[in-house]
């Protein structure tokens, strides 16, 4: 082969591959534009997405006790039954605090005061509130 023929082979080689290097390069930009929309779109999607939480819903899935903290449908936890600890004077003129001093409600009760009430308590015996309880059969209130 002359050194002629030798720089045209290989020009033309090195032509070949550079094109078809730049075709797979678009074609990957065009890939990651498409990867990068979808990612965009799902964000969006997920970040437009709300959740409702309906204690009533979450506590139905108990049979009759349910845990302290209560879990969501999609085992997240989300409900934490808690009573504050800050308080000023006595009992008849007692002021609460909302002073971010809370702990968790430490009693769990099948019957809270000796009625048809499943739930978590301050103290059961005696039953002091406050308390966070789910009916568990129809009541008829005694006046």
């Amino acid at each position: 082969m002359t050194h002629q023929f030798r720089l045209i082979y290989i020009l033309s080689v090195a032509v070949w591959f550079g094109f078809g290097l730049t075709a797979n390069t678009a074609e990957q930009e065009s890939a990651d534009s498409v990867t990068t929309e979808s990612r965009v779109a799902t964000e969006s999607r997920v970040a437009t997405e709300s959740r409702q939480w309906v204690l009533s819903n979450d506590l139905a899935r108990f049979d009759k006790e349910f845990p302290n903290p209560l879990p969501d449908s999609q085992g997240h936890t989300v409900w934490f039954f808690l009573r504050t600890t800050g308080y000023e004077g006595p009992m008849p003129t007692r002021q609460w605090l909302r002073d971010g001093k809370y702990v968790p409600l430490g009693a769990s009760h099948p019957q809270l005061f000796n009625v048809a009430i499943s739930g978590w308590i301050y103290q059961a015996a005696p039953f002091l509130s406050p308390m966070i309880g789910r009916v568990l059969e129809p009541m008829t209130p005694e006046f």
